[in-house]
């Protein structure tokens, strides 16, 4: 509730086919490494066990200011 995460960077993101409101998204994300505060992941997006997208991102979290 008092955090914010805070997307720094997206690598590799391939986009294969479309994806439709009725679909049943399936997503498989990996954390690949972390130092300090900034995390590293890996992330498949699937559709009946086909894959619709994947790609890599970084990320931070932070105390949120009120």
């Amino acid at each position: 509730k008092n955090k914010l995460v805070y997307l720094m960077t997206i690598q590799n993101a391939r986009f294969r086919n479309p994806i439709f409101p009725e679909c049943e998204l399936k997503l498989n994300i990996t954390a690949l490494k972390s130092k300090g505060r900034v995390w590293k992941y890996k992330g498949v997006a699937m559709v009946e066990n086909k894959i619709m997208a994947d790609s890599e991102w970084m990320a931070t979290i932070v105390d949120r200011k009120d």
